[in-house]
């Protein structure tokens, strides 16, 4: 497993009620511009976390098709709302969704146990720079609190390197299906786990 941090503006979620309650509903999926609108906020705050690391990359985006094929198809251009930055890893990569009023961030899903706290410590870097950035609202999904940056990465540390323990390592049941692959792989989070193609 991984595991996902959810930064916002004070005025769009001031506290850990409010922060979780638009993690939870993901409006800021619907509210931001399109990835192409180069006005939108997203587009500075890329710009910022890029300047601050220089190895982070990122995404640029494409515009939808909207050509004579897409309407034979029938199908609406899609439209992406957030910028796609990341850190990237031999074994995978810290990934940055930027959105107008949101910022998720998730951890390798696959790391090295030896290479956890690493990825914690460069996670740790880019909320302190985000925080004094304007973007304290720092809501940490795996244990549904507000982070504190001065006390808690011993803590989110040790909670990540459990979260890529395998789940039958202790239990010796049998491997459980895959997790679903994160929102910046494929759209938005799902509701409920892929249970298979079973009737």
């Amino acid at each position: 497993m991984s595991y996902e941090i959810c930064v916002f503006e004070p005025g769009y979620a001031a506290d850990r009620d409010t922060a979780y309650a638009a993690w939870n509903d993901q409006k800021y999926w619907d509210t931001s511009l399109p990835d192409g609108d180069r006005t939108a906020k997203k587009w500075n705050v890329k710009d910022l976390l890029v300047a601050f690391d220089s190895r982070l990359r990122w995404t640029e985006p494409k515009a939808p098709k909207t050509g004579l094929v897409a309407k034979w198809l029938g199908k609406p251009a899609l439209v992406q709302r957030c910028l796609h930055i990341y850190l990237e890893a031999d074994y995978g990569e810290t990934a940055i969704d930027l959105f107008d009023q949101a910022i998720e961030i998730t951890l390798p899903w696959e790391s090295p146990r030896n290479e956890a706290e690493k990825q914690v410590r460069a996670l740790w870097r880019y909320l302190e720079y985000l925080s004094a950035s304007g973007w304290s609202t720092i809501y940490d999904t795996e244990r549904d609190v507000l982070l504190d940056l001065k006390t808690d990465f011993e803590t989110v540390t040790a909670r990540y390197l459990k979260n890529l323990d395998p789940d039958d390592k202790e239990t010796g049941a049998e491997p459980s299906v895959a997790a679903p692959k994160p929102a910046s792989a494929g759209g938005r989070k799902r509701d409920k786990p892929f249970t298979g193609n079973v009737d």
